[in-house]
Order: C-alpha cells, then sequence, then structure tokens
C-alpha cells in the first residue's frame, strides 16, 4: 500500500511485468523476491484502491495506479460462483453494486462477499476489553458449520472465560452452529500490586506473580527477619493483622512496617511472683502489657519501682515507655519461735541448756534472750536453731524470753518460766544482826 502523496509506479522482482495495482499471485518457488515502486503523485493527482476479501474480486474502470483530481471511477464487485456481494467497506461505505466515485481525495475500500447459504444461521459475538478472531469469517453461515473462535484481550486484561452459548476457560474454542449463536468473551483487567517494607522482613503472598485479575483476593502474610516484629500495613491497605486480605480492584501499592523487638525486665524483691499478658519473650514499642503482682503467704505487695511507680497490684504498661521495673513485697509474718528446753515447770535440778527453733519466711535479723526481764544478749541461730549451754537457774521462778526480730522489723517471742525448787533446805535462827524476823532457806546442793 502506497504513503499518502504516492502511487505504486511499478512492481519489480518476480513481479515484473505485472499490473499495477492489488494483484493475486501464487507462489510456486521457495524465496520469492517481490519488489514495490512507489512514485511521488503530482498536486492534483489521487489513488483509488479497490480490494476484494474471500468469495470475488473487483473491476475498475478506468483501471489506473492514480487518477487526476475530478476524474470520474466506476468500482464493480464481482461475486465468485456461489458467493454474493454484501456491501462495501473503508472510505466508502456502500451497498450499491457498481460503485461510483471521484478522485477528490486518496480512498480505499473493499468489496465485501459472503456465501450462498441455503439453511443461513448467525454468529453473534460480544467482546469487551478485548476481541475474537473467527474462522471462517463471515456473517452468515450454512447450518452445521463449526467455527473456531480465538479470544485476545488487549494490553492489560487477561481473558477469563466464554458465557452465553460457548462455555470454558480455554481461549481458543470451536462453536457447532446447528442454529443461531450468541457468544460472549469475558476479559478482566490485570493489576499490579507493588510490596514495600520498612525495617527487617518481607510480605509472602501464595502466588509468585504481582499481577492479578480483577477482584481477585490477595492474601498478604508479613514476615519479619529474626529480632524484629509486625507493626502494621499501610499504603493502600490498613490494617494491623500481620495476615490480611486486599481486593485487587485496581493497581495497588502496600507498605509492610517492621521495627526491633526489645525485652521487658522485671525484678521480684520480696516474696511474691509477676504475671504479664501477652507473655513473651520481646515485645514492640509501643505495645501494651498487663503486669500483675501476687504476694506469696506471709507477705503484701508493697508497690513497683525503677521505670514505674505505682502502687496498685495490675498495671498496663506501654513498652519502650518503661522496659524494666521491679514488684516489692513486704514481709508481714512474725517469726515463729519455739523455746524445745527447759520447760515450764518445778524441777529440783538447777542447771539447764536453752535450746529451739526460729521459723520465718524471711531471714532473721537478731535473735536475742532475756532472763527475769534482764538482757542476756544474743544467740547464735545455725540452720534455724539455737542452743546455750551450761545455764544455772536461780530459786524459785525464772521467766526466759527469747526474742526473733526479722529484717522487716517483725517480732516474734515465746517465754517459757521454769521454777527451781531445791529437794532440801536449812532453816536458819533469826538473827537480828542478819535478818530480822524472818525465816531464810539455804539450799544445800
Amino acid at each position: 500500500m502506497p504513503d499518502p502523496s504516492y502511487y505504486l509506479g511499478i512492481w519489480g522482482g518476480d513481479l515484473l511485468g505485472k499490473e499495477k495495482g492489488p494483484l493475486e499471485y501464487e507462489v510456486t518457488s521457495g524465496n520469492p523476491n517481490f519488489t514495490a515502486l512507489f512514485v511521488p503523485l503530482s498536486s492534483d493527482q489521487y489513488t483509488v484502491i479497490a480490494l476484494a476479501n474471500n468469495g470475488g474480486h473487483v473491476e475498475v474502470e478506468p483501471k489506473s495506479n492514480r487518477y487526476d483530481a475530478g476524474q470520474s471511477i466506476t468500482i464493480k464487485a464481482v461475486p465468485a460462483p456461489t458467493y454474493s456481494f454484501v456491501r462495501w467497506t473503508g472510505d466508502m461505505e456502500s451497498t450499491e453494486n457498481p460503485l461510483e466515485t471521484v478522485a477528490d481525495a486518496n480512498k480505499t475500500v473493499t468489496a465485501v462477499f459472503s456465501r450462498n447459504i441455503i439453511a443461513p444461521v448467525t454468529l453473534t459475538i460480544n467482546a469487551e476489553n478485548g476481541e475474537v478472531n473467527k474462522t471462517p469469517d463471515d456473517i452468515l453461515y450454512e447450518k452445521g458449520t463449526t467455527v473456531e473462535l480465538l479470544a485476545r484481550p488487549k494490553s492489560g486484561y487477561v481473558f477469563i472465560g466464554w458465557s452465553g452459548d460457548l462455555d470454558g476457560d480455554v481461549n481458543r474454542k470451536s462453536l457447532l452452529l446447528d442454529g443461531d449463536k450468541a457468544v460472549t468473551a469475558n476479559f478482566k483487567a490485570r493489576y499490579q500490586l507493588v510490596k514495600e517494607t520498612r525495617g527487617s522482613g518481607s510480605v509472602l503472598t501464595l502466588s509468585s506473580s504481582n499481577t492479578f485479575v480483577e477482584g481477585a483476593e490477595v492474601i498478604l502474610t508479613a514476615s519479619p527477619s529474626k529480632g524484629f516484629g509486625f507493626v502494621g500495613w499501610s499504603g493502600d491497605l490498613e490494617s494491623s493483622e500481620q495476615q490480611a486480605k486486599l481486593m485487587m480492584d485496581g493497581n495497588k501499592r502496600v507498605i509492610v512496617h517492621f521495627t526491633k523487638l526489645g525485652s521487658l525486665n522485671t525484678l521480684i524483691r520480696g516474696g511474691g511472683t509477676i504475671s504479664k499478658s501477652p507473655d513473651k519473650e520481646s515485645y514492640l514499642p509501643g505495645e501494651e502489657v498487663t503486669i500483675t503482682a501476687k504476694a506469696d503467704d506471709g507477705f503484701e505487695f508493697a508497690g513497683w519501682t525503677g521505670q514505674v511507680e505505682e502502687n496498685r497490684q495490675e498495671i498496663t504498661i506501654k513498652f519502650g515507655a518503661a522496659t524494666s521495673l521491679a514488684a516489692n513485697f513486704k514481709d508481714i509474718q512474725t517469726p515463729v519461735v519455739t523455746i524445745a528446753t527447759p520447760s515450764s515447770q518445778e524441777r529440783a535440778d538447777r542447771g539447764f541448756n536453752l535450746s529451739g527453733s526460729v521459723a520465718d519466711n524471711g531471714s532473721i535479723k537478731t535473735l536475742a534472750w532475756l532472763w527475769k526481764g534482764q538482757e542476756m544478749g544474743e544467740l547464735r541461730l545455725v540452720d534455724g536453731k539455737f542452743e546455750l549451754k551450761d545455764r544455772k537457774l536461780v530459786g524459785g521462778a525464772n521467766d526466759i524470753t527469747v526474742i526473733a526480730t526479722d529484717r522487716s522489723g517483725n517480732e516474734g517471742k515465746a517465754t517459757v518460766v521454769p521454777t527451781w525448787k531445791p529437794k532440801r533446805t536449812i532453816q536458819l535462827a533469826d538473827s537480828t544482826g542478819v535478818i530480822e524476823g524472818r525465816r531464810v532457806d539455804v539450799p544445800i546442793e
């Protein structure tokens, strides 16, 4: 076909000497050589090119490769046997045959023919965002004809299946025309998914492709690297769920955010326990953590210290603002003192050992004893027991008290009152020089 302002001057190569203009050539040898020489048109000349599809040919009168402006031209469509002329297409749309025209512009027309059909049926094709090629490509078909259909999407779209009188999702299919048929080729847009990361990690999808059909639901999973935690999604996906769904109704861009994890350091002072919710080894900055303190028996919660100053047993903190804290428990249980010897009995034996035990939920700071109200010093406590040997009672009641004080200041004590009564006594006569008017019992050892 010549470009505008040119006409076909002559054929060369294997077509040398052939008629100027469109022609049919039967290839009888390999590697045919065709050459077309195009010549510039004069300013008052035009080309009128007549073509024919399958089923006939065209005749032009006068036949020329160029025409003077205003020159009249007659174009006749001649159908082949068993075919009929249907219409003209191209620069002139008409059903007249022959077609009369004037050379007032460069023109190209095509004669359309159809097979003469005894039992005609129609095939209606619907295709939006794509096209369907059919073989044979006719307007009317003989009933019983098989037509091959090929669906081709336009750029940015994908074929998803047939509907109407044809089903399936293969883009090339055959259809038997046993009656009038209507077929729709369905296409959907294909959209791009761009995935970006902030921090250290990746985005996982079930498909390795980053393009998805319109309406597809994509499952995205955030996978943080070691030592990092998932924070959330942004862009075209707003979610705090680590696995989220995204509807592909357009081109999408999602950003996943990761940040470094940190540990929450806790310390227990005294007798008690700490529980955390959620209970994890590491936390995200800004993550809320509920911490509860529970005192053991004999203790009470005294408050939090460290980066948190609070007296409530259950507190909620934001990790990062606080990364370490201590739970303090106060010992409220008094030590339990037990005196094994001597016992609170009357006895004739003067000698005794002071022994016993001390039990406490903490540690004992001091252990002292009193004898008849007089401080006698400290006792040594070994593995919760004490013993002081070779002591002597005095006559009468001997009040002995052991007092234990723990490191929280709690005091526990026990008292025994052994009484020493000698087996024999000496009664002295009254001696005014010594004791006037009284009796004195003198023990005999």
